[in-house]
């Protein structure tokens, strides 16, 4: 019998190349810009609500600047009706001589040509007509 040599695997037996897609970590680009949208939506939402605050409070001041306008004309409005008053007019008039007329002292005048309602009827009539019937 003669001997012959044990084959022994070698390293490189053991290795073997494979074909195909390599496998790719995922990129890091799509993250950050996932976190750069959230950002700005986040700076977004902060800006938003400060201006609808900024606009609340403009609200509040001329909230309060009306009800003060309404003390103010209210105010008005009383001053105005104690000028009014003729408690208060009545003693001006009389110092300047205006006086209430006697009712002996008032007088009718009459125009020719003008023209009042009739006193039995709807009809206008003449003021002639009303005063030649009357007795």
């Amino acid at each position: 019998m003669t001997a012959r040599p044990v084959k022994v695997p070698s390293q490189a037996a053991r290795l073997r190349i494979i074909q195909g897609k390599r496998f790719a970590r995922p990129k890091a680009w799509g993250w950050m810009l996932m976190a750069t949208l959230a950002v700005a939506v986040f700076f977004g939402l902060i800006i938003a609500n400060t201006a609808l605050d900024r606009s609340a409070f403009e609200l509040e001041e001329l909230r309060q600047g009306i009800v003060a306008e309404q003390g103010r004309f209210d105010q008005l409005r009383l001053e105005v009706a104690r000028l009014r008053s003729p408690e208060r007019i009545q003693p001006m008039a009389e110092e300047l001589g205006l006086v209430y007329p006697d009712p002996a002292d008032i007088r009718t005048v009459m125009a020719p040509g003008v023209v009042v309602a009739g006193r039995n009827d709807d009809r206008w009539t003449d003021i002639k007509s009303i005063l030649s019937a009357s007795p």
